[in-house]
């Protein structure tokens, strides 16, 4: 039987259109093939379902697309649900038709979503429902499926009444605010009846979890990520024989619900990028898994089925205004949807899936955070360079006499290269800690809501990155070259000590007794001691760092939420690399801090300071030590001044009693015994003559023993050369009177230098004599890891901080950031060894 045929709405002269009595209870008019016609302007109805990059192979192979033809659902219920929408706008029947072209990925050439269209259409006229449904694109009867064109629009409305806190409870009014978002459910089943409201909490979560972690993604500033890998078997359990369809709304205050749109990836223009949102295509309705419309007409199981694989939550916050009155407010939270296909016959396919939540910010917001990054590296770097400048400038004007190789061009660029990774690094370290310090102190502790924290992708993590790359690259340059300029000073040894003349018998000649070598081995093992001693102590550094980060759990305050007290794991909570970077800087400060004020303020001032008593036992030992990098370096002064050095005990002691000898220094009535010194040039040259005499030496013997052997044993013949031995006393003698000279003309020759003068290090211009500057600070310490702590720690923290971004652990970045320092700290003790062996004539079997 067939209805009379009359236009929509069912009117005719003000009576209804009535069906004949005799149907069978539950039929339904359906429509003439003219109708159809007249509906479906583009052909008749069609019952394929295409499905795309259906994987097909256990190796996760995607690519192939798979069509279902004449799909069993459609074919039963497309035409039914389409004519009972058309002739009688039956809401379950329209909802039904939606939810077929929900099925196909609103896919505007699926026959469903093209009835479902063309039934909109017809509904536009203002006589069945008001304008502003018109432009929502949302017709009487029928479900919303898309939003009209212009997607920022909606993105990007200001409409929303919310305002955001970060913690307390929600409160109502005309200005709501919620620090846990609440979000609702329209719930629809498959032939279109409505199944009620539901909070909406963790309903999408495929991969399951303890309902206290699952819950936790409402909570404001929160970035949240629940993912894993499923079986095939629990995607089909979450079906429930028929898919579920799902309407979101945002609880906007009490009574009020804001449509969630969704941006569903499966649409080919909806994988454009993020700034060209107004081509996207939003739509509303969703499911997530279809395991009925993949079954073929006449079978009983799906040739494919298609499950949610992304679900991801948007919430941002408005731009700001120049009066900051739209802090807290948000944009429309969206959705982001991806389904992925799967053949049911293939095994082990992976079949993942995510449920996540982002909160962010609009990005005028972000751009002030970045353009004051940008203002700090102008800052830091217009800093470095100044700093680098004076160091290339120092280095230029002392490089034109030094040992061996140092004067060479290649040298030079290396030495350029060296002092602008050092600065560089060092610039951007300094801004790095602070830009990640201030988002630890700062995002957890807002009074109101201004910022989120900037997640780990996009241009903030991209800087974040390239910065961390740089600084670890330019500072590991740094203090490699450090290691290899300390490793080849120039060190010499005087001994003020006299040979004497004594009686070889009673009735013989005398002769002339050589002088002891004990003190110098002495001397020279200290200082050897001495090139790898530090303020700090790695061991109790790293310890420490791994107690307080995974021991104490303070990692997990990088955690984004917006709990600033909380140290409790949620597993399902993001981590922000920013944060954890911020943190463990913090900590290492904390530490190093910590143990430089109980070293300098406890065992130096208290106990023992190891610098100082070098000094001192140069003093006892009558020797005086010059550590030289080119025409630069130190003179400590160590020239007994008592009658005997090589005494007994008792006499040493009666000598360290007298007052005379509480004044050591270099100068008459003066107690300085550290200078900073600036060689003569004759000197200088005089004394690369004799470094290029060991140095061959020493070359000669290294070309008779393999790489491993020359590494592990340093030069042992260079100290048994008789003639160098002899050149060496013919250049102590010259150090001597050098020495000697500079002391008698004091005025010219000692200077008290400024502190500008300290800090630049730049000495008199030309080949003047001999200069020594007061250097009360122990600046020789230059030449030791003591002096370059700041750079070793830059180091420890950019290694630990770039080894925790790819393990996310400081139990396992702890012990690698101990194990490469110790290396460099292994390697530079052997090249310093070897180094003070060879220019102190010194055979290494007498060096610890």
């Amino acid at each position: 039987m067939r209805c009379s045929s009359c236009e929509y709405p069912k009117f005719w002269n003000g009576e209804r259109c009535v069906c004949p009595t005799n149907l069978p209870e539950g039929s339904r008019c359906a429509l003439t093939e003219e109708a159809w016609q007249n509906i479906m302007e583009r052909g008749s109805p069609n019952f394929d379902v295409a499905f795309e990059d259906v994987k097909t192979a256990s190796s996760g192979e995607v690519g192939r697309e798979v069509v279902v033809e004449n799909s069993a659902l459609l074919v039963e219920r497309l035409e039914a649900s389409a004519s009972a929408c058309f002739q009688t706008a039956d809401r379950r029947a329209c909802n039904e038709l939606g939810n077929f072209c929900v099925l196909q990925m609103h896919d505007t050439d699926a026959s469903a979503c093209v009835l479902y269209q063309e039934l909109v259409d017809l509904r536009q006229d203002e006589q069945y429902h008001e304008d502003e449904l018109t432009n929502a694109g949302w017709s009487l009867s029928m479900p919303w499926l898309y939003y009209p064109s212009d997607a920022i629009r909606y993105l990007r409305a200001t409409d929303v009444l919310t305002r955001v806190k970060f913690s307390g409870d929600n409160t109502g009014g005309s200005t709501p605010t919620a620090s846990v978002l609440q979000f609702k459910a329209a719930r629809y089943a498959l032939d279109g009846t409505f199944l009620g409201w539901r909070n909406f909490t963790h309903d999408l979560q495929l991969c399951g979890g303890q309902r206290k972690y699952t819950n936790a993604w409402a909570r404001f500033a929160v970035e949240y990520l629940n993912s894993c890998e499923l079986p095939l078997s629990t995607i089909l359990d979450a079906a429930a024989d028929q898919p579920e369809f799902i309407d979101l709304y945002f609880e906007d205050g009490p009574g009020l619900l804001y449509p969630v749109p969704s941006i569903l990836e499966n649409i080919p223009d909806n994988n454009r990028i993020e700034d060209e949102l107004a081509f996207l295509q939003l739509t509303r309705r969703f499911f997530t898994v279809d395991a009925i419309s993949g079954i073929e007409d006449g079978a009983s199981e799906p040739a494919v089925v298609r499950y949610m694989e992304k679900f991801s939550l948007e919430v941002m916050l408005q731009a700001s205004n120049s009066r900051g009155g739209n802090d807290g407010l948000i944009y429309p939270p969206s959705v982001r949807i991806r389904y992925a296909a799967r053949d049911p016959s293939v095994t082990g396919v992976t079949n993942t899936a995510a449920f996540s939540v982002h909160y962010t910010q609009a990005e005028d917001r972000l751009e002030d955070f970045i353009d004051a990054w940008d203002y700090m590296i102008i800052a830091a770097m217009i800093t470095a360079i100044v700093i680098g400048l004076v160091k290339a400038y120092r280095f230029t004007k002392n490089q034109g006499s030094g040992s061996g190789q140092n004067g060479s061009e290649l040298m030079a660029l290396f030495e350029f290269i060296a002092i602008l990774a050092d600065v560089g690094s060092a610039a951007i370290f300094f801004v790095l800690a602070a830009v990640s310090i201030y988002w630890v102190c700062f995002f957890k502790l807002q009074s109101s809501v201004y910022t989120t924290l900037p997640l780990d992708e996009g241009q903030v993590w991209y800087r974040f990155r390239v910065s961390v790359i740089c600084t670890v690259v330019g500072r590991a340059t740094a203090v490699l070259w450090m290691m290899w300029r300390q490793s080849s000073v120039d060190i010499f040894f005087i001994d003020w000590t006299e040979a004497k003349e004594v009686a070889s018998d009673k009735t013989g000649p005398s002769e002339t007794a050589p002088v002891s070598c004990w003190r110098s081995l002495f001397v020279a093992n200290k200082w050897n001691e001495l090139q790898t001693l530090r303020v700090t102590n790695l061991e109790v550094t790293m310890l420490g760092v791994i107690f307080l980060l995974a021991g104490v759990d303070l990692e997990n305050g990088a955690k984004i939420n917006p709990d600033e007290g909380s140290l409790d794991v949620n597993p399902f909570e993001q981590t922000s690399q920013i944060l954890r970077f911020g943190i463990s800087v913090s900590i290492f400060i904390l530490i190093e801090a910590a143990q430089m004020l109980f070293m300098k303020m406890v065992v130096y001032w208290k106990i023992a300071n190891p610098l100082v008593d070098f000094v001192d036992l140069l003093w006892l030992s009558n020797i005086s030590m010059f550590v030289l990098d080119r025409r630069s370096g130190y003179y400590l002064h160590g020239q007994f001044t008592g009658t005997f050095v090589d005494t007994d005990a008792e006499s040493l002691h009666q000598e360290l009693l007298k007052p005379s000898n509480s004044i050591r220094g270099f100068v008459e009535n003066h107690d300085c015994q550290t200078f900073i010194v600036f060689i003569d040039g004759e000197v200088r040259e005089r004394y690369d003559k004799f470094l290029n005499r060991v140095s061959t030496r020493s070359n000669n013997e290294r070309n008779n023993k393999t790489f491993i052997e020359a590494f592990l044993k340093a030069p042992q013949r260079t100290g048994t050369d008789k003639s160098l031995q002899q050149e060496s006393q013919a250049l102590c003698n010259i150090f001597k009177a050098d020495l000697e000279s500079a002391r008698q003309d004091q005025n010219a020759h000692i200077i008290d230098p400024g502190l500008l003068s300290k800090w630049t290090m730049l000495g008199p211009d030309g080949n003047n004599k001999t200069t020594l500057w007061y250097d009360r600070s122990m600046s020789f310490t230059n030449f030791l890891f003591y002096g370059n702590e700041l750079s070793l720690f830059m180091l420890e923290v950019m290694l630990f901080t770039s080894v925790d971004m790819r393990l996310r652990s400081a139990a396992f970045s702890g012990p690698i950031t101990y194990l490469i320092m110790w290396v460099l700290n292994y390697f530079r003790h052997r090249l310093g060894k070897h180094n003070l062996s060879e220019k102190s004539l010194i055979d290494s079997r007498f060096l610890m």
